[in-house]
């Protein structure tokens, strides 16, 4: 357990709070102290963001209680539910330092404000999140951009204050968009980045303001700090204290700027497209091993565009709206699968049916990705995903070509040698000698007849 002297000072000051009061105080309820508990980002791709929660102190009766928004039950249906985007959350009352020692164990950073509350609020804050603990009232249905741990603090917080923090939080403009905020966190594993920037459609690119961007546990503790509430016509910080319970020492923290995806991803496109190139130049040579190298890297991009599309397609008939819509499903759709087929048919046999039929698969899945791009000057087609289309439109593209390319030589009839002609004054070869007995014979044969 890591505690700072600031940390032990105020546990301290709260001790003597508790033991050294008049009798008036001691039979007058005592408000309690609202603390706002936020964690560093874990391991697991869920801890990412991190996570936000409200403690809640009483001091005469030396009883604290953290109220953690961001708890859900693990069941077997729980994978179905969240596929679905129906996963409930709820909120779970705990023990403080079990916590507290938890995080700070896997090296997360952790740290504790104190609110500068009035006695009113803080005991009206203390009674919502009692009743926010009910049964009754406990579950939510979870969302991550909209309705979240986080959220969930920012919209108590607000209500306590009497819509001051909502306020203020609309007139500020955000940092970056919501896609930015989610590359920047997930930027510690690039293909997961590439993954949700692939599913998300183009809400996430939508200009916001710093309510929005508080769904971040991070975002929405600077905001708290930066907030100063109206009383009685005098401005007064929200928050009185600040300190760290622990600090990541091993662990990166969150990146504070975007990472630039666009040209890594184009590379790795036109790498892979010039060896689908190489491979069909040598295919067309007779080579069989470059035939098998083709048909097997076609059905290995075919399978894994059409697994991503098939996905992306199913999740239209879900709740998470934020992949409704979206512009990769020109990039990738069902009809990839059928060209999986073809290239393991034309692996095997290099026929030339599986190559008219890839050639004229591959054009068409190439145009309709090019259509996507071309769309792009619609204002409604508006999604940021160029990092996935330099992935998957010069492979695309190749394919295309590479394919057409086969098929035509197929096609194409090979001309007769021409006929050798004579000079005019070279002696035309003399007729080929046969032998006597030969001859006797057929003369024979012909007299029978």
């Amino acid at each position: 357990m890591v505690f700072s002297c600031s940390a032990a000072l105020l546990l301290a000051h709260l001790l003597l709070l508790s033991q050294v009061s008049s009798p008036v105080e001691e039979e007058a309820p005592s408000p309690p102290q609202i603390l706002l508990a936020t964690f560093g980002p874990g391991d697991e791709v869920a801890a990412w963001w991190g996570h936000i929660a409200f403690v809640v102190e009483e001091p005469k009766r030396l009883k604290s209680r953290m109220y953690n928004y961001g708890a859900f039950e693990v069941s077997p249906e729980m994978l179905p539910r969240f596929a679905m985007g129906r996963l409930e959350f709820f909120l779970d009352v705990t023990s403080v330092m079990p916590v507290l020692n938890m995080y700070a164990q896997e090296d997360r950073h952790v740290r504790l404000s104190l609110f500068h509350l009035t006695p009113k609020e803080a005991q009206g804050m203390a009674a919502a999140l009692e009743e926010n603990a009910l049964p009754d009232n406990r579950t939510y249905l979870y969302h991550h951009y909209n309705d979240n741990c986080a959220t969930r603090v920012r919209d108590l917080l607000d209500g306590i204050l009497g819509g001051q923090f909502s306020a203020w939080l609309k007139q500020q403009p955000a940092r970056m968009s919501i896609r930015e905020h989610t590359r920047r966190y997930s930027a510690v594993n690039g293909p997961m980045l590439l993954l949700l920037d692939f599913f998300q459609n183009d809400e996430l690119d939508k200009p916001i303001s710093a309510f929005e961007e508080a769904f971040l546990p991070d975002e929405l503790e600077k905001r708290i700090l930066q907030f100063s509430i109206y009383r009685e016509a005098f401005a007064e910080p929200l928050v009185s204290k600040v300190w760290d319970f622990s600090k990541n020492k091993v662990r990166p923290s969150p990146r504070e700027s975007t990472p630039q995806t666009e040209w890594p991803c184009l590379g790795l496109g036109l790498s892979f497209a010039m060896v689908l190139g190489l491979l069909g130049h040598w295919a067309s040579k007779g080579r069989r091993w470059a035939r098998w190298g083709l048909g097997l890297g076609g059905l290995l991009w075919f399978l894994f565009w059409g697994f991503l599309g098939s996905i992306l397609l199913a999740m239209e008939f879900t709740n998470h709206t934020v992949t409704h819509g979206n512009e990769n499903l020109f990039l990738a759709h069902p009809l990839f699968w059928l060209g999986g087929v073809w290239a393991w048919a034309f692996a095997r046999k290099g026929a030339r049916r599986s190559m008219e039929r890839l050639a004229w698969l591959c054009c068409c899945l190439a145009g309709i990705s090019w259509l996507g791009v071309g769309l792009k000057w619609l204002p409604v087609f508006d999604q940021n995903n160029w990092n996935i289309l330099a992935l998957a439109l010069p492979a695309h593209s190749a394919l295309a070509l590479v394919f057409v390319a086969l098929a035509r030589k197929q096609t194409t009839p090979t001309p007769p040698a021409p006929a050798q002609e004579l000079p005019d004054n070279q002696p035309s070869l003399p007729a080929p000698k046969t032998s006597g007995k030969k001859n006797k014979r057929a003369s024979k044969k012909a007299g029978k007849k």
